[in-house]
């Protein structure tokens, strides 16, 4: 198992909630296992969850599963709400369709990775309207689902990695790996250009339109000179 800073993760999963237990409580232990379409275990799949370990500080922490499709790992109690006892875990393999689950403290989880992956996909076009090749497309899931012992939802997501696509020559970029109806936030900045968030929930290709960076200009005034 290791554990890696947020930034640097190609599929990372963050969960929307921030803060860790004291140094003195008890860890939750949470496992699982990820099985394909048939129910048959899957080896060596990445397991990506959010854990929250001393001094209040959260980590990713990136493990794969073993012959038998298991996997296991502890987080600390969150220090705003102890009673908060599920964890966002997202399982993937490539060929197959992720998987995004609710782990709850002491309950084996099944996460199913489905035999169907779709794409993401679209095309990015600069201000005067002509694809822009070159540009890093990042990605953001997120789902929710209701904590433990709480009526709030803990919403987890993918965050954008440093390791982003880059689109082509024709300006297109694609994300594969989905399974059907799941939906993910592409952003895309580039220098000299408004930021741009959007959502693609299907195989349809999407156009990312850029538009000029917004600029203020005027004059100073100093007691109405």
């Amino acid at each position: 198992m290791r554990t890696v800073p947020c930034a640097g993760l190609t599929l990372a999963l963050v969960v929307a909630l921030i803060g860790a237990g004291p140094a003195w409580a008890v860890p939750l232990t949470f496992s699982g296992t990820v099985v394909d379409a048939a129910g048959h275990p899957v080896a060596d799949a990445q397991v990506v969850a959010m854990v929250v370990a001393p001094p209040n500080s959260t980590a990713l922490t990136v493990f794969k599963t073993d012959a038998a499709g298991a996997f296991a790992f502890q987080s600390e109690p969150f220090a705003y709400d102890p009673r908060a006892t599920s964890r966002a875990v997202l399982a993937h393999k490539s060929g197959l369709a992720m998987a995004l689950g609710s782990a709850e403290a002491g309950k084996p989880l099944v996460l199913t990775l489905g035999d169907k992956p779709e794409q993401r996909s679209g095309v990015v076009l600069g201000p005067d309207g002509k694809p822009l090749a070159g540009v890093p497309v990042r990605a953001t899931w997120v789902f929710q689902t209701e904590s433990s012992g709480t009526n709030t939802p803990l919403t987890a997501s993918l965050p954008p990695s440093e390791a982003a696509p880059a689109t082509d020559a024709q300006g297109r970029f694609s994300f594969p790996g989905f399974a059907p109806g799941m939906g993910v936030f592409v952003i895309v900045e580039v220098e000299g250009c408004a930021g741009a968030t959007i959502r693609i929930t299907d195989t349809t290709p999407v156009t990312v339109a850029l538009k000029p960076e917004a600029t203020v200009s005027g004059r100073v005034l100093v007691n109405g000179q």
